[in-house]
């Protein structure tokens, strides 16, 4: 049985103890045009996250940072990329045991709701935060080129968090949530820096 985290493994064994024999972590592997990217970090002021505009992924909380860092940082810029797409509750967090979701509970029935909620935290800095939308692997590599930082603010508990690993590759700092998986791939203080969630 193949877990694509010891996070996900350790769920599994929670459930399942006399599979532990059966059962082992192989991550997942990263499209080879993220090693090709060639940027400058330091040369940048763009921050960028990749990934579902859904409430467990913390771009409000983003979106609320980058509103109070902009006016000591008035070169710096935030590019969102993903779509609006969102998990059911009972996937997020079955059991609603994550008190850090359960504010977010209102917003997963209202998407289009969340979209406006998070245009409106946007609009606080006109012309600074671009939502570019869905994008493919192939249209991502330029944008982690020009960028200077990768944030991954996600609240739930990833069970592995491709964009950050995807980021990492193309030779991008990440923070990102301390959350699930997050905690096996990005490697505090030498990767990335993570920060607790929320």
């Amino acid at each position: 049985i193949l877990s694509c985290s010891d996070h996900v493994r350790a769920g599994v064994l929670e459930r399942f103890p006399e599979l532990a024999e059966r059962t082992v972590r192989l991550h997942n592997g990263v499209d080879a045009r993220f090693l090709a990217v060639e940027g400058d970090p330091g040369a940048s002021s763009t921050i960028l996250y990749v990934g579902r505009l859904a409430p467990e992924k913390g771009v409000h909380l983003l979106l609320e940072a980058f509103d109070r860092i902009a006016d000591r940082h008035p070169e710096a810029r935030l590019a969102l990329v993903g779509a609006p797409d969102f998990s059911p509750k009972q996937f997020v967090d079955p059991f609603d045991r994550d008190l850090l979701l359960r504010p977010l509970a209102p917003w997963f029935a209202k998407p289009a709701a969340w979209r406006e909620h998070l245009r409106a935290l946007a609009a606080r800095r006109p012309g600074r935060v671009r939502f570019h939308g869905r994008l493919t692997n192939r249209e991502l590599p330029p944008l982690l080129a020009e960028a200077a930082i990768f944030a991954f603010p996600t609240i739930w508990q990833e069970p592995f968090g491709m964009p950050p690993v995807e980021a990492m590759a193309a030779g991008l700092p990440v923070v990102a949530g301390r959350a699930g998986a997050l905690c096996e791939t990005v490697e505090d203080g030498r990767t990335g820096i993570l920060v607790e969630r929320g």
